[in-house]
């Protein structure tokens, strides 16, 4: 047996195997920490709870500063490039994410007894030009959003990226037109898209057009003979009651409602006089009472009229509703029939009472500047507040704003700084309790509470961010191979010309199959059976030359006449062709 060589490490000898097991001798502590490295358990493990409330304390709202003006520059004036010093100023990168400081974020005196979510946002960016409309369907999952740059961008709320917060979807339903008007129907199967245009579509979910209005005929002057608007649509939306009417309003003087079950021609319409109840008068917008008996259309002269839809009468016509020259932006109905407001373009918001027209407006607040005329004003959900938006005019240094005003009492209850440009579009959703508006940055601002919002753009927060696979990153590019150029590219084989050439029906002489089918290509079409007999069986009468047939017959008829040949015998003349061939012979 050979002997082993003595080791001063701890431990015991086999001679079998003629190896040193060292034995060691560890602490408690240091095996827990081993232990942190081992696997405890086998198979699926759990996956770790996300914990989101960075993500949320990260869109807590920000102080909003006035935009800086740039000064005007002379012609062929360049903008100087600015000047870093170096190990002091910190140069600016555009793939970099802002980080706010904690005196970024704005203080928030939060009432609970407001109910208003406008303590954190989200802000989405997507389209190039100021954001007109927007819609959002009843279950406040899908968002539609329609701007100044003739797009409709589709967002889903929930399944949003909050890293990129990109759109998935865009359509351009009227090239080079402002989308003005966007409006889910009740059920959130279709939606509503009007641009500076004479027609209206229908979209379903997926974008996918299901109707468009006709146009009339411009030179027809009683509109109701015309069967589709001949000027710009100013308003477009949902019947309240019936989920396949329309409603729209124009600047050629009438208010329709469609079928959209029918193309050809408007069910309803009604048409707007000017004040002496004379001349036409183009239609600004319109609105159509919550159980859809009336219409109330505002003219461009300033008039207010009420229509009863199933008389096609106007009942009711009261006038100055806004000042001269000025164009009505929206105009909303409470669930209760009760009231209806006004926004106008002179800076004014109207609150008026349906029972009591003649009486004038119940509120009007004269100071909320207004320069779009497609700014909203709405009820809240619940409808205990007057909510609109404010415009930014000239180089002041104000801001566009939410103003929140009591219904009942008509008191300003709130502003929310919104942006440095003017807020445009505006939705409050019952289901998710979040504001989303359309400014003229650009921009679309979600405004949310996470205390008494949810859904909506919750989810897409609270989710944790798709984890990127290696294969995510690797780049596929196109190889380029020299020898496949045509510089490069070799002459085949000899074998391979007569394989190519044996393929080819023109070099190898293949005769044309028998043409089975239909006929193409000028060719009649006809089975094999016929195309077979066709060389068996002889020519007939029928394939034979006519003239030939004749021409058989000709001496036999003239030496043996049967029919009118004996009346014409003496008195035919003769023919001078056969005398020139008679002196010829």
């Amino acid at each position: 047996m050979m002997p082993v060589m003595l080791l001063t490490i701890p431990g015991r000898v086999t001679f079998q195997e003629k190896r040193v097991i060292p034995t060691f001798h560890t602490s408690i502590t240091n095996m827990d920490d081993l232990m942190q490295f081992l696997p405890k358990s086998f198979g699926k493990k759990e996956e770790e709870k996300y914990d989101a409330s960075d993500v949320i304390n990260h869109t807590r709202k920000k102080k909003v500063v006035p935009k800086v003006r740039k000064p005007r520059r002379n012609v062929g004036e360049h903008e100087p490039e600015p000047t870093y010093r170096y190990g002091i100023d910190e140069i600016p990168d555009g793939n970099k994410k802002k980080r706010y400081r904690e005196e970024d974020y704005e203080t928030v005196d939060l009432d609970p007894s407001l109910n208003i979510p406008y303590t954190h946002e989200v802000n989405l960016q997507g389209h190039s030009r100021v954001v007109s409309s927007l819609a959002l369907d009843p279950s406040g999952t899908r968002l539609l959003t329609g701007g100044y740059d003739s797009f409709i961008k589709f967002w889903d709320l929930p399944n949003l990226d909050h890293e990129r917060l990109s759109n998935f979807r865009e359509l351009e339903p009227y090239p080079g037109q402002v989308i003005h008007t966007l409006d889910y129907s009740a059920t959130g199967d279709r939606f509503i898209a009007a641009g500076s245009s004479k027609q209206v579509k229908v979209f379903n979910r997926d974008g996918h057009e299901k109707f468009t209005t006709p146009i009339g005929y411009q030179y027809i002057t009683d509109m109701a003979s015309t069967k589709g608007h001949i000027a710009r649509i100013t308003a477009a939306f949902w019947h309240p009651t019936d989920t396949n009417l329309i409603v729209t309003s124009s600047h050629d003087s009438s208010v329709r409602i469609w079928d959209t079950n029918v193309s050809k021609k408007h069910r309803d319409i009604f048409k707007v006089r000017n004040s002496r109840g004379l001349a036409k008068s183009p239609v600004n917008g319109c609105v159509m009472s919550p159980n859809g008996k009336q219409i109330y259309a505002a003219a461009q002269d300033g008039c207010l009229h009420r229509f009863d839809v199933r008389t096609g009468r106007c009942n009711k016509r009261i006038q100055n509703i806004h000042g001269y020259g000025a164009d009505v932006s929206c105009m909303k109905f409470s669930e209760d029939e009760r009231q209806f407001i006004v926004r106008a373009t002179d800076d004014s918001l109207k609150v008026w009472d349906s029972r009591k027209l003649d009486d004038g407006p119940v509120k009007l607040w004269s100071d909320l500047p207004n320069k779009y005329e497609e700014t909203s004003c709405l009820f809240s959900p619940g409808e205990k507040y007057i909510v609109t938006g404010t415009s930014v005019i000239g180089d002041t240094q104000e801001l566009g704003k939410l103003v929140f005003f009591d219904r009942n009492s008509f008191v300003k209850v709130k502003e929310v700084d919104v942006s440095s440009g003017s807020v445009v579009s505006i939705i409050w959703n019952e289901k998710t309790n979040q504001i989303i508006t359309g400014c003229s940055e650009k921009i679309v601002h979600i405004f949310y509470n996470p205390e008494i919002s949810k859904k909506g753009i919750l989810l897409s927060l609270k989710r944790a961010p798709k984890k990127r696979k290696i294969e995510d990153s690797i780049q596929h590019r196109n190889i380029m191979n020299p020898h496949a150029l045509p510089m490069f590219k070799q002459a085949p084989s000899a074998r391979r010309q007569r394989e190519k050439a044996r393929n080819d029906p023109v070099l190898s002489h293949r005769p044309e199959p028998p043409q089975i089918g239909p006929g193409s290509g000028g060719r009649l079409g006809s089975s094999l059976t016929a195309s077979i007999m066709k060389d068996l069986v002889p020519k007939t009468e029928i394939t034979a030359d006519p003239r030939e047939a004749i021409l058989r017959y000709a001496k036999q008829a003239e030496e043996n006449p049967m029919f009118f040949g004996n009346a014409y015998k003496d008195t035919q003349p003769k023919n001078e062709d056969d005398k020139n061939e008679e002196d010829e012979e």
